[in-house]
């Protein structure tokens, strides 16, 4: 994503930024920090939409977390 007269910049602490390097360094989804960024925000302002899993589904992932001790 370039920068246009569209974008303005924010600030965000190193260590937040260093985190979302790494998701999207191991993510097809994202190209950039910037993409990252931006779709969080949109989601957060915006909605996500539908939810990718029922709740059933959800819930059975929650559980197999906690089964490998994430949760």
């Amino acid at each position: 994503m370039s920068e246009t007269s569209t974008h303005r910049q924010v600030p965000i602490k190193a260590e937040y930024y260093a985190e979302i390097e790494k998701i999207v360094k191991h993510s097809a989804e994202f190209g950039s920090v910037s993409d990252y960024v931006n779709r969080l925000l949109q989601e957060v302002l915006f909605g996500g939409g539908d939810a990718p899993y029922t709740q059933e589904e959800e819930e059975a992932v929650k559980q197999r977390l906690r089964d490998l001790g994430y949760l």
